[in-house]
């Protein structure tokens, strides 16, 4: 399944444009990141392009908050954790009366 990624809006309001190579190197950094010693250069050869065009491309979509950070996410069941999200809304006046 492709993800279909969002540009994020500029605080003007303009979105980030993405190109088609864009929109190609997000879907293989989101899939599953080669494990080698040069995963960049594999990346560059599934999206037909050259590695320092990867690397610039992604420098950019990280500078760009577009990708927030390219990080390993594992599975926490699978290591023994619970967990659970929660979210609130709090007062931005009064942060503390949240605790």
């Amino acid at each position: 399944r492709e993800a279909v990624p969002k540009a994020r809006a500029r605080a003007d309001g303009a979105a980030i444009p993405l190109d088609e190579l864009d929109r190609r190197l997000l879907n293989l950094l989101q899939g599953r990141f080669p494990l080698e010693p040069r995963p960049f250069l594999r990346v560059a050869e599934l999206a037909e392009t050259d590695e320092d065009d990867v690397l610039r491309r992604t420098q950019r979509l990280v500078d760009e908050r577009i990708i927030r950070q390219v990080t390993p996410i594992f599975d926490t069941r699978v290591l023994g954790y619970s967990s659970m999200l929660v979210a609130a809304k709090v007062d931005p006046e009064n942060p503390h009366r949240a605790a």
